[in-house]
Formats: structure tokens, sequence, C-alpha cells
């Protein structure tokens, strides 16, 4: 016997509560001294679903990277930013590729976004 079901409908599944959009989820920095400082990169991010989201952890792929970003709650249409920052002078030299993942909550409902920052750390001279 052949069962036929409806498609499933992804956004009727999740819709309702808070959702982030990214500006941009990539970040690429090109060629960067590998002993000239830390470098950062702003993420910025609106609230485009119909409840308050609150970022509840970040976490990082490796510690050279540290993510800074606020732990109030974003309202509906609210906007904010995570700021991913490399450190190059703990890691040799050479291309790198960077994951951060960000965690937030809304309507009980936990859910989370990658960002990348990537590059090619080069040796002063």
């Amino acid at each position: 016997m052949l069962l036929l079901a409806a498609p499933l409908s992804i956004r009727s599944a999740t819709r309702g509560g808070g959702h982030i959009k990214f500006k941009r989820t990539v970040c690429n920095m090109g060629d960067i001294p590998r002993r000239g400082g830390d470098i950062s990169a702003d993420f910025e991010f609106e609230n485009d679903g119909d409840e308050p989201i609150v970022i509840t952890r970040v976490t990082t792929s490796c510690t050279c990277v540290k993510a800074d970003f606020s732990r109030r709650p974003v309202k509906v249409n609210g906007k904010g930013v995570v700021r991913v920052t490399y450190e190059p002078h703990k890691m040799s030299p050479g291309n790198f590729y960077k994951t951060v993942q960000v965690h937030f909550k809304s309507s009980g409902r936990q859910q989370n976004a990658i960002l990348v920052m990537q590059g090619n750390s080069v040796d002063n001279r």
C-alpha cells in the first residue's frame, strides 16, 4: 500500500518566535600581519521574527577567537552586533578559517547561527 502525505512546509513549521537575520555570515579579512595585533569584525543582525530573542551563548572553534555580544533581549525589528576578534599571534602563519556558533533563544526554543572569519596570516618582515 502506498501512503501519500502532504508536503511539509518548513516555513510554517518554524513560524513564530524570534529569528536572527545577519547582514553577513562570512568575513574574509584577506592578508593580515601575524604580529600586527588582534583583528575584529562586526556581524550585524536584526530580529526579523515576531518575538524578542536573547543570545544565550557563543562558542568559538579556537581559543584564538573571542566573541562579544549583548545579553539583553533584542526586540522585534531590533538590531544587534556580535563582534568577533581573532588573535593571529596565537597561531602559525597561513590561511585561517574560524567559526563562531551563536546560540539564541525565543519562545523557549533554542536556535543557532554560524559565523565565519577567514583570511591569511603572514609573518611580518
